[in-house]
């Protein structure tokens, strides 16, 4: 989850391989279903990564279980989750976004974490809300007070 919340694509990238990695170490069982949440997930967050390229990352690191990435595209797309933008997209990914961080923030502070610091977080823009998602493992908590100012 904290995949997507990197903005510099060519670490998004790197570390996108590095999650195939881990999950072509899946039990067979799991593995397509695993994956099927990842893109999922992946797809209806950011804009700038398409199935294409997800499918020719795995085929890279996942030769042998190239198939159910396919698999899963061919599914996502007979859903109709690829096809078209849905207005509204943007604002939902950002919802999500902030989300993310509120849960993650509330997790790792506490009681410490404030109702005015949750209430700054949910009108801060995108820019501010990827920046505490990329840096959530090592934010203190008056490092946060600071950004939110």
């Amino acid at each position: 989850m904290q995949l997507v919340m990197i903005t510099d694509t060519k670490k998004f990238h790197e570390a996108m391989k590095k999650v195939l990695e881990d999950i072509a170490q899946l039990p067979e069982d799991k593995f397509e279903r695993f994956v099927e949440a990842c893109i999922t997930y992946i797809l209806s967050v950011r804009d700038d990564v398409d199935i294409g390229t997800i499918e020719k990352e795995s085929k890279e690191i996942l030769s042998e279980r190239s198939e159910a990435i396919m698999s899963v595209a061919e599914k996502l797309r007979n859903e109709g989750r690829l096809e078209g933008r849905l207005e509204g997209r943007l604002e939902g990914r950002l919802e999500g976004k902030i989300e993310f961080v509120l849960k993650n923030l509330s997790k790792k502070f506490g009681r410490r974490f404030t109702k005015e610091m949750k209430e700054k977080i949910q009108k801060a823009d995108e820019k501010t809300i990827d920046y505490i998602g990329e840096n959530l493992l090592d934010i203190s908590l008056e490092q946060l007070k600071e950004v939110l100012k």
